[in-house]
């Protein structure tokens, strides 16, 4: 299957399993593809519609949202569901027919491979056109005759399912000995010349196939690429999720070890307290878990449903298609699902905090019952975001996270709309860069407010600038080599910066800390980037808060 590091332009190998229907578990036939881009047959799925209202996918669990028909009503008024009615929501979704060529590839070459016009002599190629299998010297016989010495034929022993079904030349549904060679987007079909000149005489956009194929290979491909984004973004936001789950326990246990140093000096009257703080302590964990729990499992959904649309979309985008305007069909549903370019919130994190009252403690049995509490404080993830100060050499998007180099002379400098905050990591991925040469990003820090700051590099007050040259620290450079990779960049590598507790400036590159830049970085500061060279379009990702021991110390990003 296809991984979420899957290129456009890069095969996927089909397994058997993967060709078979998961309601039936036999080969797809007449492959139907749901909401949540699961295949199952077309039988099975008019069984599933026929079973009950709210059937569901069976591998994912999603709705199949059937587009039926109105029930009819009987004679006493109630609704009575149709066999046509049925058969109507099954035919309106569409048919995988990419996946049909496969499934008719596999069964062709596990058939007995046997010469057709020898009978009894092993075959040796197949002819892609007619479909015969021959053994050597009725290939050549057959590359000789006049009708079929065009005809493409393909070894036996290195043709692959998927190298047939990508060869698949598409047979017109009117004129069966016909080779599909235009498409009418009238009638959504791939039709022959003899039905362009008979059925579609009156249909003036019909297109030559090869262009439209083409067309459909580049939507296909643009899926693919933000489908692949997409699932990336979510698993990000799920490891986020994991790792406040590990906060979690974590300040679970730093709770449990205050409240025992607590036990231990008044063991005897705190005993009934002990059992009362552990219970709260416990049940808090318990709902702080099983909110995260439930947010990591509608990202994994989302995660699923990203990563059968992207499959659909490989699949479709590497073989010709019987319907080109699935290409189109997927790219609505894909922007249906409002997950191709959005990641799930996930901005706070739930901190549980044991309060320990001194005053209580000296007072001893008189307030014991009052002694300790549990407390769950929303700790708020800061949003990350640029400042709408910024120059005509600059547009911003996608709510403030997206900065684009306009082709213009001047300033190209973007800042956070917020302060920077200790242990959160401030990143932006490079979402566009020319070819011409390594795009390159000046970032740092400024502490002047954005809204007053000037547009002009030159004027700008840096606390910290870092280029892949050199760095400086309030106007003095800083003898170091940590920023040199910020003048490697490629499209989809990502730069952060992040600060620690002391005030020292960490530079973090493709999700690997490069180690610190300066200290004492004076507060409040803003993260500052440059857009130089060729680098067109930058992100800012949703930010990661990171974990330090006591001493500061980077232990989990």
């Amino acid at each position: 299957m296809a991984t979420a590091d899957t290129k456009p332009d890069e095969a996927v190998t089909m397994e058997a399993s993967d060709l078979e229907c998961p309601v039936c578990s036999e080969y797809f036939t007449d492959p139907k593809l749901l909401p949540c881009a699961h295949l199952v047959c077309r039988s099975c799925l008019t069984s599933l519609l026929q079973q009950k209202t709210g059937a569901a996918c069976p591998l994912c669990r999603c709705v199949i949202a059937a587009l039926q028909q109105p029930s009819k009503k009987n004679r006493r008024g109630h609704d009575q569901d149709s066999q046509e009615d049925v058969q109507t929501a099954v035919d309106q979704f569409p048919t995988d027919e990419s996946m049909a060529a496969l499934v008719e590839a596999t069964l062709t070459l596990s058939e007995q491979h046997v010469c057709c016009a020898c009978v009894d002599i092993a075959a040796a190629s197949l002819c892609l056109q007619c479909g015969d299998m021959f053994c050597g010297p009725c290939t050549r016989l057959h590359q000789k005759q006049s009708l079929s010495k065009h005809h493409d034929v393909e070894d036996l022993d290195s043709l692959t399912a998927e190298k047939l079904a990508a060869k698949r030349r598409i047979i017109c549904d009117t004129h069966s000995d016909k080779m599909c060679e235009l498409f009418c987007p009238t009638h959504g079909r791939s039709i022959c010349h003899l039905c362009a000149a008979s059925k579609h005489r009156e249909c003036s956009d019909v297109k030559d196939l090869e262009e439209k194929t083409e067309d459909a290979r580049k939507v296909l491909a643009d899926l693919v690429t933000s489908l692949t984004a997409g699932e990336q973004r979510v698993a990000r936001a799920i490891r986020e999720v994991e790792h406040d789950l590990k906060e979690t326990d974590r300040c679970t246990q730093e709770a449990k070890r205050e409240m025992e140093a607590a036990y231990d000096r008044l063991e005897k009257a705190l005993k009934a307290c002990r059992r009362r703080l552990n219970t709260q302590l416990l049940n808090a964990s318990s709902d702080v878990t099983s909110d995260l729990t439930r947010k990591k499992s509608s990202l994994v959904n989302g995660r699923v449903k990203l990563t059968s649309h992207k499959n659909a979309a490989q699949r479709m985008h590497e073989r010709p298609v019987q319907r080109i305007d699935m290409a189109t069909v997927l790219k609505t549903r894909v922007d249906d699902l409002d997950c191709g370019d959005a990641t799930p919130k996930v901005n706070v994190f739930r901190k549980m905090t044991l309060a320990i009252d001194e005053a209580v403690l000296s007072r001893l049995e008189k307030e014991i019952a009052e002694l300790g509490r549990v407390d769950i404080s929303e700790e708020e993830t800061p949003k990350w975001r640029f400042n709408m100060n910024y120059s005509r050499c600059i547009e911003l998007s996608n709510n403030q996270q997206t900065a684009e180099n306009l082709p213009f002379v001047g300033s190209k400098i973007v800042m956070s709309q917020d302060p920077m905050k200790i242990n959160i990591l401030y990143e932006v991925e490079v979402d566009v860069a020319t070819s011409r040469t390594k795009p390159s990003l000046h970032i740092g820090v400024v502490t002047q407010v954005p809204e007053r700051c000037p547009l002009d590099a030159q004027q700008l007050s840096c606390a910290v600038v870092i280029s892949p040259q050199q760095v400086v620290h309030n106007g003095w450079e800083v003898k170091t080599s940590v920023g040199a990779g910020l003048g490697r960049l490629k499209e989809g590598s990502r730069v952060g910066l992040w600060l620690d507790k002391r005030r020292g400036l960490h530079l973090c590159l493709d999700g690997k800390q490069q180690g610190q830049i300066v200290s004492d970085v004076d507060d409040p500061c803003y993260a500052m980037f440059e857009l130089g060279g060729f680098l067109k379009k930058i992100t800012a990702l949703p930010v990661t808060r990171l974990r330090v021991d006591q001493n500061g110390k980077l232990l989990t990003s």
